[in-house]
């Protein structure tokens, strides 16, 4: 058994996570506060961009979170409060979540496809002092891979979730011969639908060598 369960870990980089940095707005009312979004600073530098703000950021801890409002908001080192797009509900529930089946490591991140926006960010470490486990790089990266290719295999090759695929192998790593049809030693067979719920890497594998063109960027 695997001594560590992570249900979804994706790196985070700053296009994942969009914050804004809460200050006082120049020449604005006492208290009032202007809303900029990091990714303007990082990636767009302007001349009203603040390049004092850009090492603060690196002081973000996504472990301690509160709630204001409607808005999930934390503190920077120098007590700077960020914004940070998670919604509410998602994020209290992702929470209760990990916390409510007691799983050893386990983490969640949520996001919005149309905008990239993180919705959802949790991590939960079973009776020890928790830490970020989204940004740890202990695991591979093959939910990753089966969540693309399931989507490619569904809008490109026109599967469907009841499409049967039988297997062998491929419960920890992919080996050359796991790709390969074999009736004899495919004692195993499960649904696209299923595959995605066990996370079985091999159904995957087989279903895009058999199924997807390589002009569509699929490789063996």
């Amino acid at each position: 058994m695997r001594s560590r369960w992570i249900y979804a870990a994706v790196p985070l980089g700053a296009l994942g996570l969009f914050l804004a940095l809460r200050h006082p707005k120049a020449g604005g009312e006492a208290g009032k506060v202007e809303e900029i979004p990091l990714s303007k600073r990082i990636f767009r530098p302007s001349v009203e961009s603040d390049p004092a703000y850009l090492p603060k950021l690196g002081g973000v801890d996504l472990t301690k979170l509160k709630s204001e409002g409607n808005a999930i908001v934390t503190e920077l080192p120098d007590k700077t409060q960020v914004k940070l797009t998670l919604d509410p509900h998602l994020q209290r529930t992702a929470t209760a979540l990990l916390t409510a089946y007691a799983i050893p490591e386990s983490s969640i991140v949520m996001m919005d496809p149309a905008t990239g926006h993180v919705l959802a960010y949790a991590s939960h470490i079973e009776g020890k002092p928790n830490r970020d486990l989204n940004v740890e790089a202990t695991a591979p990266a093959a939910s990753v891979f089966k969540v693309v290719t399931g989507t490619a295999l569904v809008d490109v090759a026109q599967l469907t979730p009841e499409t049967n695929q039988c297997y062998t192998g491929g419960e920890q790593r992919i080996n050359a011969a796991d790709l390969e049809n074999d009736p004899a030693k495919d004692k195993y067979c499960a649904t696209l639908a299923g595959a995605m719920g066990r996370s079985l890497n091999t159904v995957f594998a087989r279903l895009a060598l058999k199924h997807l063109p390589r002009e569509h960027g699929v490789q063996a």
